[in-house]
C-alpha cells in the first residue's frame, strides 16, 4: 500500500478535549475507495496507526494486497465484530462457515441490509438454497 493513495481526515472521538480537539482518524484509499477509522484511543497519532492497520485488513480480506480465498479468512473476519461492521458499512457481503448445513463448503451470507442467505459457490458465484429476509 503506498501511502499517496491514502487521505486521512481527522474526525470526531469520544476522547476530544474540552479544547475541541478531535482525535479520531479515517483513512480513504482512493484507488479501491475503501474507508476505514478509528476513535478508541486518546491521540490522534495512535488513531491514525490503528485506522491504516483496519484499512489493510480490509484490503487484506478483498484479495486486494494478495490473492486469498475467502474461507480463510471467514473465521478471522467474523470474530473482529469492528472489521465486520466496516466491511458491512461499505457495501460488502460477509461470508462465514454454517454449521446448519451439513456438506462442506456450506456457508452464510450476510448482506449489509442485513438480510442472510444460506449457500456454497459453484463456479466463482454464490448460489443461495435458502434465504432469510431482514424485516
Amino acid at each position: 500500500m503506498n501511502e499517496q493513495d491514502l487521505e486521512y481526515e481527522v474526525i470526531p472521538s469520544p476522547h476530544d478535549t474540552q479544547s475541541s480537539v478531535c482525535v479520531g482518524v479515517r483513512v480513504h484509499h482512493k484507488p479501491t475507495k475503501l474507508t476505514a477509522q478509528s476513535t478508541t484511543e486518546k491521540s490522534q497519532y495512535a488513531n491514525k496507526v490503528l485506522a491504516v492497520e483496519k484499512l489493510k485488513q480490509l484490503l487484506k480480506v478483498l484479495g486486494r494486497e494478495q490473492e486469498i480465498n475467502p474461507f480463510d479468512v471467514a473465521d478471522e473476519v467474523n470474530a473482529d465484530t469492528s472489521l465486520s461492521q466496516d466491511l458491512l458499512k461499505q457495501g460488502n457481503v460477509l461470508y462465514s462457515p454454517n454449521a446448519d448445513m451439513t456438506h462442506e463448503g456450506a456457508l452464510k451470507a450476510t448482506y449489509p441490509n442485513g438480510d442472510v442467505e444460506y449457500g456454497h459457490f459453484v463456479n466463482g458465484e454464490f448460489v443461495a438454497v435458502r434465504k432469510n429476509k431482514k424485516r
